[in-house]
């Protein structure tokens, strides 16, 4: 969902530079293995900030688009 509402945006990872949400995938898997709850609700909160700040551009360029 989250790389659909980046490409949607026109957001889009650059190879040279570091990818948060793969960042994120990353300590999640880690998180996951290692049976750390504290870690795993951490990544979960950063994934529900990514979706927020993506969800805020959504809207501005859905309203720009309707010439609001």
């Amino acid at each position: 969902m989250l790389r659909e509402m980046r490409i949607e945006t026109g957001v889009r990872s650059s190879r040279r530079e570091q990818d948060p949400l793969r960042d994120i995938e990353i300590a999640a898997l880690m998180a996951e293995a290692a049976g750390n709850n504290d870690d795993l609700k951490g990544v979960l909160l950063d994934l529900a900030d990514m979706i927020r700040t993506l969800k805020i551009v959504l809207d501005a360029k859905a309203e720009v688009l309707r010439g609001g």
